[in-house]
């Protein structure tokens, strides 16, 4: 891979942000296209295609770049994961209207470091805003929406913080019901065991969950206890977040609903984030469009009726193990309850 090629607009999207270097004050950036926005499905080692050039700038040469172009503040959508938020963000892109960033690593590695750092690290601050600034670009004449992976939920603190809040920012929360996540896990049973403890720990940190659930050591519950507190700690995270807001910074939504009305939601959705696109865009988006479409697997159609065909068929596979896990969710969840998003959820 090349680096510092000759002339660089860092103004454009085409150079992505693809990391930065706290103790050096650096910040990294790889070249890419529109196309890249569009064929990958998450903005991590799953890049398509893969950049070929890479630069860099200084904190300082940031701070001027972000002070002389003034990007418009993007539209954003956090999520508890396993709840189609990929299949949502890409029924929202579309060139010439909208561009969508889903999962930049960058933003996974600034959660990482908030996690790492003591409260209140001037330098962290400081790199927090850059990172956002230089997350919230976007082509001419395209609104802008960044879905970061749900390691990132934390970053909601420094985006919309309690008190000062941007007045023009808007997200989607968005969720599932818990027995849909039990499912979702269950389908991907192998991978989850090897990645659900390590994610489960890292968001354990982001609230005060830990103390009002009461639990003993988490690393001795089996996978769907696991899951349960996965689910609940970012429902509890999510909660706190809501109550702190203004009543028109976030929009709430259940995978259930997003599946069941596809067109309404996509409507609602494009208003609240005052996105601006097209009815007829979005029909055809749900008729033969990235609703059609796997949302992680480029190239391949996707059937909500086979989803839940799926679900349903997983759900009796594995009925002992789910009720077994609902059940021993049940005294947690009356101890510390959080409300459901929507009555679709609920389903």
């Amino acid at each position: 891979m090349s680096s510092k090629p000759g002339k660089v607009n860092f103004c454009s999207p085409d150079w992505l942000l693809a990391g930065f270097d706290l103790q050096a004050d650096r910040y990294h950036f790889a070249q890419v296209s529109r196309l890249t926005y569009q064929a990958s499905a998450f903005l991590d080692h799953r890049i398509q295609p893969l950049p070929t050039a890479t630069s860099s700038l200084p904190g300082q040469k940031v701070d001027e770049l972000l002070a002389d172009s003034r990007p418009a503040p993007a539209a954003w959508v956090f999520h508890t994961g396993f709840c189609c938020s990929t299949l949502l963000a890409n029924c929202l892109d579309h060139p010439g209207h909208t561009l969508v960033l889903r999962e930049p690593l960058v933003l996974s590695r600034l959660a990482h470091a908030k996690r790492k750092s003591a409260d209140g690290d001037a330098a962290l601050q400081l790199a927090t805003r850059r990172v956002t600034g230089l997350c919230e670009r976007s082509y001419l004449g395209e609104s802008l929406l960044v879905k970061p992976s749900n390691f990132a939920n934390s970053l909601i603190d420094d985006l919309f913080p309690a008190v000062g809040k941007h007045p023009k920012r808007r997200a989607m929360l968005m969720t599932s019901g818990l027995q849909s996540l039990l499912v979702s896990i269950l389908k991907k049973r192998t991978e989850a065991e090897t990645a659900l403890p390590g994610f489960l720990q890292a968001l354990l940190q982001d609230s005060d969950y830990l103390q009002l659930a009461g639990l003993g050591a988490i690393d001795q519950l089996d996978l769907l206890q696991q899951s349960v507190l996965f689910w609940h700690c970012q429902r509890h995270f999510l909660q706190q977040r809501m109550a702190q807001a203004g009543a028109d910074t976030f929009m709430i939504l259940s995978m259930e609903r997003f599946l069941s009305e596809p067109l309404a939601v996509l409507a609602e959705v494009s208003h609240f984030l005052q996105l601006g696109l097209p009815e007829q865009l979005l029909q055809q988006t749900v008729d033969s469009g990235a609703f059609r479409r796997h949302s992680k697997q480029k190239g391949q159609d996707y059937d909500p009726q086979l989803h839940h065909q799926e679900h349903q068929t997983t759900v009796a596979r594995f009925r002992g193990e789910i009720t077994a896990a609902l059940e021993w969710a049940r005294p947690l969840l009356e101890r510390l309850p959080v409300k459901a998003f929507d009555q679709d959820e609920l389903r």
